[in-house]
């Protein structure tokens, strides 16, 4: 564990105090903040060797003890006491606190007693559970995936070698990578003062939590301009337990033959529809996850209650809340993606493979909503950093709602295999999560303008779709507090230090 070197501390004694995986990750990530070449908390007159003093410890004490609505009178040194008492609360013996505060005597220490019960605990035990309680009560930096992949790395790595592919490798060392690579930095200057900074890239893996800030929402505002004004319907193809192995060794054939299938399912029933008797547009969104983030394969399609019909140049509206029957769609569903598994992508079927198969088809109303529910696990992995609650001696939990109860509720895993649980839904690179049929095809945007011209006509209420412009990005001179100017990319090492770039957004 990492330890803090305290010099010439209470009684002029050097000590060494344990520090929390929590608050090691915080520090580094509040580091990135400034990036001062020398100190993590450097002083406001911008001098290089200048160090935050005790007054601006006293500030900040007293800002967050107003933000606590707390009205007490407390100093920094208050905060020693509490980090005693809590450490007695977890379960640490008197004479680990002794060592840990610096005091000379053991009954200094035993006055803390007389506020807490005590029992015995290992030291590094209780600071690491101290930390991940005050963090989630009080709901400040929580731990990160990166961190987690990063502290339990080589037993990840024993543990699942065999089950370990290329693709979770690359996706391993992208992230790891992520904010860490020197070799590639965006380089920014002062625009008030001569203090220049260099900062590590992100790693654009679309399965790193840290990235794709922007991607989500450039994809939500590319599929608003398509909506129409009608009704939505949400139909889902899953596939049974025991044909998910063939998605771990065999993803790209597997998902393209879901896709595939799913979406000519699809076109066949709207053409033999009495309702709709023509071309229809839909959106296949594909997720190998459910609410535990256990291995469950499905595609999302949304399809508008229309079709259209390119002979007599006519719209055709679905009406009531009825598409397709479920039943219906499952049962050819089923026979058409083993047809294609042992026919044209010859795999072997498992010995039993289930009469019953399920797909679901149900009204959603206007299509917004829809989008913005598939949209959450597109990009940036499948479980966001705010719901890891904690990592204490390698156990690892993490919140989900329920699918049927809709109750949040607590999974905990050992930490290598909350690794794969997670990793273990990284696609390839190359396979297209997304995929637009029919009349949401990139290559209509023209039909698709014809038939909102149609419903324009007849009356109907097109939502305002705002542009979004992305945030360029910002960072703040650790020396001035003034805004810094980005000034490109470095390529360091590599004999080019010239900037290769002139923008970058956050």
């Amino acid at each position: 564990m990492m330890q803090v070197h305290i010099r010439d501390a209470k009684g002029g004694k050097d000590r060494f105090v344990p520090l929390p995986k929590r608050t090691l990750q915080a520090l580094r990530y509040y580091w990135q903040t400034h990036h001062h070449p020398r100190f993590l908390f450097p002083g406001k007159d911008g001098k290089p060797d200048s160090l935050i003093d005790k007054g601006g410890i006293q500030k900040a004490l007293k800002r967050v003890i107003g933000e606590c609505n707390i009205h007490k009178s407390i100093s920094p040194h208050n905060l020693r006491h509490s980090y005693a008492t809590h450490l007695l609360e977890q379960g640490l013996d008197l004479r680990s606190v002794q060592t840990l505060l610096g005091h000379n005597s053991l009954n200094t220490t035993a006055r803390y007693t007389r506020l807490t019960q005590i029992t015995r605990k290992n030291t590094v035990k209780a600071i690491n559970q101290l930390a991940a309680l005050f963090s989630a009560e009080m709901g400040v930096w929580r731990m990160k995936f990166i961190d987690i992949l990063r502290d339990h790395l080589d037993e990840f790595n024993q543990r699942y070698e065999q089950q370990i592919t290329t693709t979770i490798r690359q996706a391993i060392y992208a992230m790891l990578s992520c904010q860490n690579n020197t070799q590639r930095t965006s380089h920014w200057a002062c625009q008030s003062c001569t203090h220049t900074a260099d900062f590590p890239l992100l790693c654009g893996h679309r399965s790193c939590p840290q990235c794709q800030h922007n991607t989500t929402q450039d994809w939500l505002t590319k599929q608003q301009a398509k909506l129409l004004p009608v009704e939505y319907y949400m139909v889902t193809f899953t596939l049974p337990f025991e044909l998910r192995v063939i998605v771990k060794h065999q993803p790209e054939s597997m998902c393209q033959a879901m896709f595939s299938v799913a979406a000519s399912v699809l076109k066949e029933f709207a053409h033999n529809s009495k309702q709709l008797g023509g071309d229809i547009g839909f959106t296949g969104v594909l997720h190998t996850h459910n609410r535990r983030r256990d291995l469950h394969p499905h595609i999302h399609f949304i399809i508008p209650a229309g079709s259209f019909n390119k002979d007599k140049k006519q719209w055709r509206k679905s009406k009531g809340k009825y598409l397709f029957n479920a039943f219906n769609l499952a049962t050819v569903w089923r026979a058409r993606l083993l047809e294609h598994l042992t026919h044209k992508l010859d795999i072997q079927l498992p010995a039993s493979v289930p009469k019953k198969w399920v797909v679901d088809c149900r009204h959603v109303g206007k299509g917004l909503p829809a989008l913005q529910y598939l949209s959450r696990y597109l990009y940036r992995g499948v479980l966001p950093d705010n719901n890891i609650i904690s990592d204490i001696d390698g156990q690892v939990s993490f919140s989900y709602q329920d699918s049927q109860t809709q109750v949040s509720k607590t999974r905990t895993l050992p930490a290598a295999k909350f690794i794969y649980l997670i990793l273990q839904h990284v696609l390839p690179k190359g396979l297209r999560r997304v995929r637009d049929y029919g009349l949401l095809r990139g290559n209509c945007s023209q039909l698709r303008q014809q038939i909102q011209l149609m419903l324009a006509v007849a009356g109907a209420v097109f939502p305002l779709v705002a542009k979004v412009k992305r945030a360029l990005a910002t960072r703040t001179c650790p020396c001035c507090h003034q805004p810094m100017c980005f000034m490109g990319i470095h390529q360091n090492g590599l004999g080019n230090s010239r900037p290769t770039s002139l923008t970058i957004t956050a």
